[in-house]
């Protein structure tokens, strides 16, 4: 006599056949989406590290192919402006004109020149923006600044010993800030610093 299989335990096969594909492929999904999420992230990651703006390519500099120093420039406040930590929207874009960028000089173009230097950053001011934490680093890739206020902040930690790198400083205002230590003697450094301001401060 041949068996007869009920209509029950053949729905439970089906039904388990089905489930097994199925378990299988929410496994590979899952794996895909985090695969996704990973890349994501390394992506985000490198190009945080390598700093890549598009300052070249956007609004922020005019003529880049003839101003690569201030396309530098540019890279490093984007890159600053990352890492700036307080309650105030700095605005920087890259497609915003550097010349309208809140706190931000630069040098003039010398329309007489036969050959006009390239234009380069030259001021900085920081000054009421509500900021905190540590200042960034990337501030010292700023090499022909001649003024720098971070005045009026919650900045914390020791004065950054990368300011003594800006050679061209002229202007240094650090006070009312949450900076610790003395000042620093490498100041004595910078030859042509003749304004600075210090005070109010750990």
């Amino acid at each position: 006599m041949r068996p007869t299989v009920t209509p029950a335990l053949l729905s439970g096969k089906e039904s388990l056949a089905m489930t097994v594909p199925l378990n299988r492929f929410l496994v590979m999904v899952a794996a895909a989406l985090t695969f996704l999420v990973a890349m994501l992230a390394t992506g985000y990651a490198v190009h945080a590290q390598s700093g890549d703006y598009s300052c070249a390519a956007g609004e922020a500099v005019a003529d880049p192919d003839n101003n690569p120093e201030l396309v530098s420039d540019c890279t490093a406040l984007l890159a600053a402006q990352d890492n700036l930590a307080g309650g105030s929207e700095l605005g920087w874009s890259v497609d915003i004109p550097m010349s309208e960028w809140d706190g931000v000089t630069l040098s003039e173009p010398d329309d007489d020149a036969a050959e006009s230097p390239p234009r380069r950053v030259i001021e900085l001011d920081l000054g009421f923006k509500e900021l905190t934490g540590e200042v960034p680093s990337q501030l010292a890739e700023l090499t022909n600044l001649e003024s720098l206020s971070l005045c009026n902040n919650e900045f914390t930690g020791p004065v950054p010993s990368w300011i003594a790198g800006l050679a061209n400083l002229e202007v240094l205002d650090l006070r009312r800030n949450e900076f610790t230590g003395p000042i620093p003697s490498w100041i004595g450094s910078l030859v042509n610093l003749r304004d600075l301001h210090f005070e109010h401060n750990e």
